[in-house]
């Protein structure tokens, strides 16, 4: 029979063993964070420098405060970046930055893990006062939808292309709805989950908000969701 002090031992051998399993899986999560797609563990963090013509990023490696060395490998523009948008792809190792510069022009670039390649500049006429451009991808193809505003004129439209993975679509405009001298002052893109839907929701300079639904082909007609005399903060 075990003494009364040899039992106290084991016991406290017992908890310790305890004490440091609900240690590992409770740190485990904390230390290896999921995947952002199905085949990369790494995330992505990118700016404007307004002393370089080429956006800036890091690299995020899967732990909690590990970025990599600052990069400016990126495509150049020509000039410092006013606006930018970067959005991971959930089927295939990629990212797809938008960028409104001062000049204005958008310009749109691919990440393929490796490094930035197939640069277009969509419009050299555009305004950088707000931000007017979005990217959002399919959940199921892997497409990008990238959207964006162009022409300083009020015209009520919208442009868009799609990445397929290899190649951009030609351009193609579609009406926001707004009406009479509006324009398009703000644009965000919100995804559906495990569909290619895409919903739309602009912002006018009447402070109207239209709801513009992509079914994964088209556009669908728009929908007025806030009336002018509503003040929109955010979206």
């Amino acid at each position: 029979m075990k003494s009364s002090l040899e039992q106290k031992t084991a016991s406290r051998a017992c908890c310790r063993v305890l004490l440091l399993s609900i240690f590992i899986t409770l740190l485990l999560p904390l230390t290896y964070a999921a995947p952002i797609n199905s085949t990369h563990a790494d995330g992505m963090i990118a700016w404007g420098n307004s002393t370089l013509n080429n956006p800036t990023y890091r690299i995020w490696n899967g732990t909690q405060a590990d970025f990599k060395n600052e990069r400016t490998d990126t495509q150049d523009l020509g000039t410092d970046t006013q606006w930018l948008t970067l959005r991971a792809n959930p089927r295939r190792d990629e990212w797809v930055m938008i960028t409104t510069d001062d000049t204005p022009s958008i310009d749109v670039q691919i990440y393929n893990g490796t490094h930035w390649t197939n640069l277009l500049e969509l419009t050299s006429t555009s305004l950088q006062t707000t931000q007017r451009t979005d990217i959002a991808f399919e959940q199921k193809s892997g497409d990008a939808l990238i959207i964006y505003e162009k022409g300083t004129t009020n015209d009520q439209l919208l442009y868009y292309r799609i990445w397929n993975g290899s190649a951009f679509s030609a351009e193609t405009n579609f009406s926001t709805g707004f009406a009479g001298t509006a324009d398009v002052i703000w644009a965000r893109l919100y995804v559906k989950t495990a569909t290619d839907q895409i919903m739309l929701v602009a912002e006018n300079d009447l402070n109207d908000l239209w709801a513009i639904l992509w079914n994964g082909t088209n556009f669908e007609p728009a929908t007025n969701i806030s009336a002018s005399n509503d003040v929109v903060d955010a979206t």
